[in-house]
């Protein structure tokens, strides 16, 4: 681990069990926080290039990474799942949030849209740090990681109504988003969710 980089002066570290336990000095008060990250993998690979992406993107807004990992757990049945762990400090102004977006149906590919999502945040001042597809629970979905600091606009949320078919579900879902952005709104990610036989318009937006 990279306390040192942080500017925090490690006491003692040990470990009890399975956990690894650091006491340290903070100078400069900083928040020590662990990400809470919306992905997993079944590959370790894909787990470690995920983290180097996530480490690069906290390193151009002075987050530290002081510890980063990828834990490994079994689900039945007998299925590794891998998950990126990462442990940061950061000034108080910096936050680093998550986005579990719309669930793929069993025959779906990912196609999620990084490079317009990316575009969007941008427009508000926030950094995207990572967009895909990963597996969470029993499913998979999409996954949005964005960086933003205080001064920055909120991203919000907005759920419509169920309706019966995905079909009327996209019609509304493009009369929200026209309606969000008339009042000078940024549409960051939009879906429908899917959840066999009903159907919610779900858009995330900047003020």
């Amino acid at each position: 681990f990279s306390f040192e980089n942080a500017q925090l002066q490690t006491v003692a570290s040990f470990c009890d069990g399975e956990k690894l336990v650091v006491d340290y000095v903070d100078y400069n008060f900083q928040l020590v926080t662990r990400l809470n990250l919306p992905m997993k993998y079944s590959q370790e690979q894909q787990c470690r290039n995920s983290l180097d992406r996530i480490k690069d993107t906290l390193s151009k807004h002075g987050v530290n990474t002081l510890i980063a990992t990828c834990e490994k757990s079994v689900t039945f049945p007998m299925k590794e799942i891998f998950t990126p762990t990462i442990d940061v400090s950061r000034h108080y102004s910096i936050e680093i949030k998550s986005i579990l977006g719309k669930r793929l149906s069993r025959d779906e590919t990912c196609s999620i849209d990084a490079v317009s999502i990316q575009r969007a945040l941008e427009s508000v001042d926030v950094e995207l740090g990572e967009a895909g597809c990963s597996e969470y629970g029993n499913h998979s979905y999409e996954y949005i990681l964005y960086v933003k600091k205080s001064k920055t606009p909120f991203i919000q949320t907005f759920k419509g109504g169920v309706y019966s078919s995905e079909s009327a579900c996209q019609e509304q879902l493009e009369k929200a988003v026209d309606a969000i952005e008339s009042m000078g709104k940024t549409t960051i990610y939009k879906y429908c969710t899917n959840s066999g036989a009903s159907s919610v318009p779900v858009i995330y937006y900047a003020r």
